[in-house]
């Protein structure tokens, strides 16, 4: 069973009689529950979901509370539909309701803003062909995205003042971006990673925006990956921190996004190694690690079996400039759909004493937990995080020691 399906066979029994879910099966399925009764059910679900789980004798930790459950979303989207012959902000997936369930979720500045939106888009206010609206950034520093089917002069004067109409209404829009989507795609950039190499179109503002955690402040790209639950961020470093074990040596930050781990633990590492696949994404990680104080090699690249064997030679050529072994700790967040494959064997030759795995699919950790088997380490951690009240999804990180000796091409020596 999925996890999502544990989820649904507790509802009923740990739901009070006096509190009926909506008939309604959306993805904010939870959200009209109260907190309480919502943490009972993913706890119950997740302690059945956890005995299906071949991680050995791992220590397995209960959910990890969310401090703001509801309004959290710092980041959140409306599709524009006809709803009944008129122009109506819906859902991203398009449902009105899906939209009304969404709301309880995000801060109350996004609807006043929405509010505004859905106004100016009604009949002959524009010639804007608009897909989505996003919103992005802190909870009071706001981007806001709109998603067009075309670009030319036109659309651009016409969001402009829209932009204009929105800031005065709502002071926290400090950004604006146009981005060109003739497809019409449902593309989330909380889902996935955007386009490689993609420049939107900026109506007013800056390329960033700026958020703090943990007294670290993070220069975030506005179509860069975030965390969509920015209030349970310092949760979610803690739990890293608490699977990763001690520091020292080399911390390799893959998918490192904005440099959220790499950042946090700056001081506590000789060096910093970050990877992602986007150069604007990567730019920012390597300015908010050497910021918090950091000594970094951030890398733009595509995480692959061919970035690995770069890595290995590089970390090789390190290596062999010193008679001490490098100590190594990995932390690994990759976008959905995981990563691609002979990627897990390809960093076990980096024979890293702790490797951490982050997961938003639960239902992948038995087949993950196979190949760094394979690999030769073994989960002896694993901590639930509800990143995502409202939801039947939650966050999971995993920590792996090694479970054999592991000859490493980075610490084979050359008799040159």
């Amino acid at each position: 069973m999925t996890f999502d399906s544990y989820i649904r066979s507790v509802i009923a029994p740990n739901i009070s009689k006096t509190t009926a879910l909506p008939a309604y099966s959306g993805p904010d399925i939870l959200a009209s529950l109260s907190y309480t009764e919502e943490l009972r059910v993913k706890r119950s679900a997740w302690g059945r979901f956890a005995k299906e789980l071949k991680i050995g004798d791992a220590r397995i930790e209960e959910i990890v509370e969310a401090p703001m459950p509801r309004g959290y979303r710092a980041t959140s989207r409306r599709r524009l539909i006809v709803h009944r012959g008129i122009p109506t902000l819906a859902h991203g997936e398009g449902s009105v309701l899906d939209a009304a369930q969404a709301a309880l979720l995000e801060p109350s500045s996004h609807a006043a803003i929405y509010e505004v939106v859905e106004r100016l888009a009604r009949p002959g206010k524009s010639p804007v062909l608009l897909n989505h609206v996003m919103i992005r950034g802190s909870y009071d520093e706001h981007v806001v995205i709109f998603d067009v089917k075309e670009v030319d002069a036109d659309v651009v004067r016409t969001l402009r003042k829209w932009t204009q109409t929105i800031s005065k209404a709502a002071p926290s829009v400090k950004h604006a971006w146009i981005y060109h989507d003739p497809a019409a795609t449902n593309f989330f950039i909380e889902q996935e990673r955007p386009p490689h190499g993609y420049v939107g179109k900026k109506l007013v503002g800056s390329a960033a925006w700026i958020q703090t955690v943990n007294d670290i402040a993070y220069q975030v790209g506005v179509f860069s990956f975030s965390q969509i639950n920015l209030a349970m961020v310092p949760q979610l470093i803690d739990a890293v921190k608490r699977a990763r074990g001690p520091a020292g040596g080399t911390l390799y930050d893959l998918y490192s996004g904005y440099g959220l781990y790499g950042a946090a633990f700056a001081k506590e590492y000789e060096r910093i190694v970050a990877i992602d696949a986007d150069e604007v994404t990567i730019d920012n990680a390597r300015y908010n690690i050497k910021r918090a104080g950091g000594t970094v090699q951030a890398t733009p690249a595509m995480l692959s079996s061919k970035t690995i064997d770069r890595l290995l030679e590089a970390e090789h050529k390190i290596e062999s400039s010193t008679e001490t072994p490098i100590r190594r700790t990995i932390i690994i967040d990759p976008a959905r759909g995981g990563m691609a494959p002979g990627v897990r064997g390809g960093i076990a030759e980096l024979a890293p004493e702790r490797i951490v795995e982050l997961f938003n699919e639960p239902d992948e950790i038995n087949r993950t937990v196979r190949e760094w088997a394979a690999a030769g380490y073994a989960c002896d951690i694993v901590i639930p995080l509800d990143l995502y009240p409202g939801t039947a999804a939650i966050e999971v990180v995993l920590g792996f020691k090694k479970r054999q000796a592991i000859r490493s091409r980075a610490h084979v020596k050359t008799s040159r």
